[in-house]
């Protein structure tokens, strides 16, 4: 289990980090049950050189599989999927594919979930709500081994 303290020093790594993710040709699994949602994502990623959306998979069991099998660099995912929740597909994603890195996209903005999902082996965790604005920061942070967390507020809470 991840200990908040160990979060808390991810978090300011993040300020600490100078990692360029164009440099690094990222391989992206995008994990989203809803269409409009996995579109927007992959739209926004291939708006970019440097992320190769590797997969789009709408199903928390088949996201175990498919991690185990491209091994990518980033995974997005969802908490809400069918199957198998978010939160247990990082479980299992953290045995299968350790070196991938993975970063929530969810609407649940309650801390106990955004706890759990970090302590699941997740590096990040946005809210949709704020997708525009900070999947990119986020995403940088995550491949730079540090953590991101949607609002200041939230990080406030869970960190203390």
């Amino acid at each position: 289990m991840v200990s908040f303290a160990s979060l808390s020093g991810r978090l300011l790594a993040l300020s600490r980090t100078e990692h360029s993710v164009k440099q690094l040709g990222v391989r992206v699994l995008v994990v989203e049950d809803f269409t409009e949602w996995s579109h927007l994502l992959c739209s926004m990623l291939q708006s970019r050189q440097e992320f190769r959306v590797v997969g789009l998979i709408s199903n928390g069991l088949q996201a175990t599989y498919r991690a185990e099998e491209l091994k990518p660099d980033l995974i997005l995912l969802d908490i809400g999927l069918p199957g198998l929740n978010g939160i247990a597909v990082a479980r299992k994603i953290t045995q299968v594919a350790a070196r991938s890195k993975m970063l929530f996209i969810s609407e649940n903005q309650d801390p106990e979930v955004v706890r759990e999902a970090l302590c699941s082996g997740a590096h990040g965790y946005i809210f949709k709500s704020h997708v525009a604005s900070e999947l990119f920061p986020a995403i940088e942070a995550v491949l730079g081994n540090g953590t991101f967390v949607s609002d200041d507020s939230m990080r406030k809470t869970l960190l203390g």
